[in-house]
């Protein structure tokens, strides 16, 4: 997984969005298969706790989570780093599970993906800081 396709800035996109995707990975290299609903409430609760909000705002809810997943999912599949069994439109996509439309897909790392998104979250927290002020 390449780190400049997860975890750092496209232009013109916001520290949020970063935030939503560095908390999605954490809680997907745990191992364990995610539900997407679950996954959105949990991240959620994460940047909301970190004092983000929404455009409006609000509490940040899984609407506003749509489009930074969707950027962590696209390189996740293209590279085969997610696990599960294929719905036909990719050839790592999530595994479909029963159950409302938003948890339409479970979300799981492969051994390799897991390495990955391990090694792109120490990247992230090792990188150069950028503060206000100073430089």
């Amino acid at each position: 997984m390449r780190r400049a396709s997860v975890l750092v800035p496209a232009p013109g996109e916001h520290d949020f969005e970063i935030s939503i995707r560095e908390s999605a990975l954490m809680i997907l290299v745990d191992g364990d298969a995610v539900p997407d609903g679950d996954l959105r409430d949990r991240v959620a609760e994460v940047v909301n706790g970190e004092g983000w909000r929404s455009a409006d705002g609000g509490r940040v809810t899984g609407v506003d989570l749509s489009h930074p997943l969707a950027r962590l999912r696209h390189p996740l599949d293209a590279l085969g780093l997610a696990g599960g069994a294929s719905d036909g439109s990719g050839p790592a996509a999530p595994t479909r599970a029963s159950g409302s439309a938003r948890d339409a897909y479970v979300w799981r790392l492969t051994g390799t993906g897991r390495r990955a998104a391990l090694a792109a979250l120490r990247a992230q927290a090792l990188r150069p800081r950028q503060y206000a002020g100073l430089g």
